[in-house]
C-alpha cells in the first residue's frame, strides 16, 4: 500500500471521528434545550391549572354570596365624589326618604328594647379573643341549653364607661347587615343593664391578626400563600361592598376586627361599635348628602368604604 493511500485513509478516519464528536455536541445540546423546555412547560401548566382552578374557586363563592334580592346584587361601582360633584336630592325625593328613614329607624329602636332572655351568668366563657377598646370578645357557651340552636359562639362583653346608645346603635347597624357570609352576624343581645353583651356566630380561629401570627411559619412554607391572601381580601371586599350597599361606614377596618373561621374562605368583618349608618344622618343646614371620608380642601375624596378599602396591620 501506498503512502499517499495510507495518507487518504488517516485522513477519512480523522474528519469521521470529527463528525461524530460534532454530532454527539449537537445531540447533548438538542438533549438540554428539550429538557429545559419539557421543565418549564410543566412550570407554566402547573401555574396555569393553580390560577385557573383559583379562579373557578372564586366565582362559584361569588354565584354563592349573591343575595336573593336582585337590587342588592346589581350594586353599583364605587364613584369618586368631589365637592364640587356632589349630587342635590330633589326636594320630595328627600321628604320621602326621610319620612322612610323615620318609620324605619323607629321600628328598629323599638325592636332593641327587649326583655332580658340571659344574663352573663348564664354564659360560659372559654376562651378569650380579643380585648378592645369597649368591650371582651370571648368563645363561649351557654351553661344550659342553646343560643337560638348553636352550642358554640361568639360573644362581646362591654366595658365599664360604654354608653347604652352607642351599644344599641351597634345592635341597630348589626342586623341591618344580616344575612351575609362575610360579615359575623348577631344571635343576641342584652342592653337592658351592665355590661351590656352581644352574642354573635362561632369562629374558630379568632381574629385574622393572632390567626397569621400564630401560623406565620406554616403559611410562609405555602407557596399559594399570596393566592390565599387574595380570596380573603376578596372575601373582605365582598363584605365592605355590602356595607355600602346598607349605607354604613365601618371606621374601623383593621385585622383585628377581622374573625376567621376558615381561612380564606371564611373571614367575617366584625366589631361596629365605631360604625356609622349613614341612611339616619340627617342636617339641619343641607340637604345635599356629604361623604364623611371627604374633607374640606381634600384633594383625592373617597367614595365609600368599598373605595378606599385599606386595613390597617395592627
Amino acid at each position: 500500500m501506498t503512502c499517499g493511500n495510507l495518507t487518504h485513509i488517516w485522513g477519512l478516519n480523522v474528519s469521521g471521528r470529527a463528525l461524530e464528536s460534532l454530532v454527539s455536541c449537537l445531540t447533548a445540546v438538542l438533549s438540554v434545550t428539550v429538557l429545559t423546555f419539557t421543565l418549564l412547560g410543566i412550570l407554566c401548566f402547573k401555574r396555569y391549572r393553580s390560577l385557573t382552578r383559583t379562579i373557578r374557586e372564586l366565582q362559584a363563592t361569588k354565584l354563592a354570596l349573591q343575595p336573593v334580592s336582585r337590587q342588592e346584587a346589581s350594586i353599583a361601582p364605587a364613584r369618586p365624589v368631589g365637592e364640587e360633584e356632589e349630587e342635590e336630592l330633589q326636594p320630595q325625593t328627600l321628604l320621602q326618604k326621610s319620612s322612610i328613614v323615620r318609620s324605619s329607624s323607629k321600628k328598629r329602636w323599638k325592636g332593641l328594647h327587649q326583655a332580658p332572655r340571659f344574663t352573663k351568668l348564664d354564659l360560659n366563657l372559654l376562651q378569650l379573643i380579643k380585648a378592645g377598646k369597649e368591650g371582651v370578645f370571648y368563645q363561649a357557651r351557654m351553661t344550659r341549653g342553646t343560643c337560638k340552636g348553636h352550642n358554640m359562639f361568639t360573644c362581646k362583653i362591654s366595658k365599664e364607661g360604654v354608653r347604652l346608645k352607642q351599644v344599641e346603635a351597634e345592635v341597630s347597624i348589626m342586623r341591618k347587615l344580616m344575612h351575609h357570609k362575610n360579615i359575623l352576624q348577631l344571635l343576641d343581645w342584652r342592653t337592658t343593664e351592665e355590661p351590656y353583651i352581644l352574642i354573635m356566630e362561632y369562629v374558630s380561629y379568632g381574629t385574622l391578626r393572632t390567626f397569621l401570627q400564630t401560623n406565620k411559619s406554616l403559611l410562609s412554607a405555602d407557596p399559594e400563600l399570596q393566592s390565599l391572601l387574595t380570596i380573603a381580601s376578596y372575601h373582605i371586599a365582598l363584605a365592605m361592598q355590602h356595607l355600602r350597599s346598607k349605607m354604613i361606614v365601618h371606621c374601623d377596618l383593621a385585622l383585628r376586627n377581622i374573625m376567621v373561621n376558615r381561612f380564606p374562605w371564611e373571614v367575617k368583618v366584625a366589631e361596629f361599635g365605631l360604625a356609622r349608618d349613614l341612611s339616619r344622618l340627617t342636617s339641619r343646614h343641607s340637604s345635599r348628602w356629604r361623604n364623611p371620608h371627604v374633607r374640606r380642601g381634600a384633594t383625592r375624596p373617597y367614595s365609600s368604604s368599598t373605595g378606599s378599602l385599606r386595613l390597617r396591620f395592627k
